[in-house]
């Protein structure tokens, strides 16, 4: 059971420190701090080292005992930390559809809309049974996935902020020339109104 638990640990370990370079590298991108978001984690994996080394002062079953409740979480340590790397994604993701609502998104991001069917399977297949534990191993293609649409619309943010200023640019100007247009109708109506009062 120890070698189990072993195993189980460095699997864990080796997700966690992959979220915690993601998490990292998000933090400089965006300027904030995010490192808060590992530590549902960090705490399952401190729960599975306090239970291994109560498991090494025990004997027979109660040692097993200790050493499938360090195994558990473990598991739970790599659901938790796949499943808060899908969390941030989709938030990210709901962000950048609501900031760039109003503009056509594909002319930037080619693959904008396989992107999308992409997400909505993801969202539409991502387990939720009452076993997370078991439930990791499923996550880890849905993390890759969604860090490459994450990050390939991150790096989009730029060229799209520009289409958003050149529209705002034409709103500006175009209710500049509405105003102008109406303040020179105005004008005209009173200098009328003076001639005719003359």
């Amino acid at each position: 059971m120890h070698k189990k638990y072993h195993a189980a640990f460095e699997t864990a370990e080796k997700y966690l420190k992959e979220a915690e370079i993601f998490v990292k590298d998000m933090s400089v991108l965006m300027g904030t701090d995010l490192q808060g978001l590992l530590f549902p984690a960090v705490n399952e994996l401190r729960y599975a080292g306090c239970h291994a080394a109560k498991a090494l002062a025990l004997e027979g079953d109660d040692q097993k005992s200790a050493y499938e409740s360090a195994l558990r979480h473990c598991q739970r340590a790599c659901y938790d930390a796949f499943d808060i790397q899908i969390q941030f994604c989709v938030g990210q993701c709901r962000m950048f559809q609501e900031d760039y609502k109003l503009v056509v998104i594909s002319a930037v991001i080619p693959d904008y809309q396989r992107d999308c069917l992409e997400l909505s399977r993801i969202n539409q297949t991502k387990t939720r049974s009452e076993s997370r534990e078991q439930d990791w191993e499923s996550l880890v293609p849905i993390v890759g996935d969604l860090k490459r649409i994450c990050e390939k619309w991150f790096v989009g943010r730029e060229e799209l902020n520009k289409v958003l200023d050149e529209k705002r640019n034409a709103r500006l100007h175009q209710y500049l020339n509405s105003s102008a247009t109406l303040i020179s109708a105005a004008c005209a109506a009173i200098m009328f109104i003076l001639y005719l009062l003359k």
